[in-house]
């Protein structure tokens, strides 16, 4: 290489000397760089199993579940709040221009997820709140395998959270097992109890829901929308609710 060109590889930067190759090779190690994964601890106490695949598959089934109605409902950028949001499991595979924040009450599902997600802002913090944000700061919250997991406190707690939240007609997605999984989780308990009781704890831990159930548990404050028995997944129910207009302030 002679020094006249010699200089000019040091001197003019590549983004100035070949935009367009510079962007080749970006994207090419974009799509052949294999896709970040949680420890296997992490994902043992997330999603039960310490499987990768688990991780993105049903990640990705979730998120194109919950990008069908956001596109169709919301008008413009959402901006959405994933509450236990772990590992970023779901919102890793939204779209990259919506405003996105996860919230997760686990310090290490959080901190991976900051080092490894760069589409959505992360927060520790107790998805039941109180939450770090301002009222009426999202157009959408979703929770993918939240209410299952806790104690009816807990639920209330997050349904008040999440009617603060929420702005006047915004959404709330969420995900839980139903009849339809009943079996998996309790062979024991039959579909009579559960349509009676409308929120049952099975045996093997989690809370199992039928919609009635869940229009109770957010009755005070929302619209029930929509129903899809093993809609968000293949295996959870996906319900959907609309946030009621508030009473306007006296005086």
């Amino acid at each position: 290489m002679n020094l006249a060109k010699l200089l000019y590889h040091r001197l003019i930067p590549a983004f100035v000397r070949n935009p367009f190759g510079l962007w080749r090779r970006e994207l090419l190690r974009r799509l052949t760089r294999a896709p970040q994964i949680p420890p296997a601890p992490l994902l043992q106490r997330i999603q039960s199993t310490a499987t990768a695949s688990e991780y993105l598959e049903v990640g990705q089934r979730a998120a194109e579940s919950v990008s069908r109605i956001i596109v169709l409902s919301i008008p413009g950028t959402p901006r959405l709040l994933d509450l236990g949001c772990g590992p970023g499991r779901v919102l890793r595979h939204l779209p990259e221009l919506w405003e996105m924040t996860g919230v997760d009450e686990f310090g290490d599902a959080v901190e991976w997820s900051r080092r490894n997600i760069s589409r959505a802002r992360f927060v520790e913090a107790d998805p039941g709140g109180p939450l770090p944000f301002e009222d009426n700061a999202f157009s959408v919250l979703i929770a993918v395998s939240l209410l299952p997991n806790l104690e009816p406190s807990r639920r209330e707690n997050v349904t008040v959270e999440a009617a603060r939240l929420l702005e006047d007609g915004g959404l709330f997605i969420v995900s839980t097992p139903g009849l339809a999984v009943l079996s998996a989780f309790d062979p024991t308990a039959s579909p009579t109890e559960l349509r009676r009781a409308g929120i049952l704890r099975a045996r093997s831990g989690p809370f199992l829901f039928t919609a009635g159930g869940l229009d109770a548990l957010f009755s005070e404050h929302f619209d029930p929308v929509l129903w899809e028995e093993q809609g968000l997944d293949g295996f959870q129910d996906l319900s959907v609710y609309r946030r009621r207009p508030r009473a306007p302030a006296s005086g």
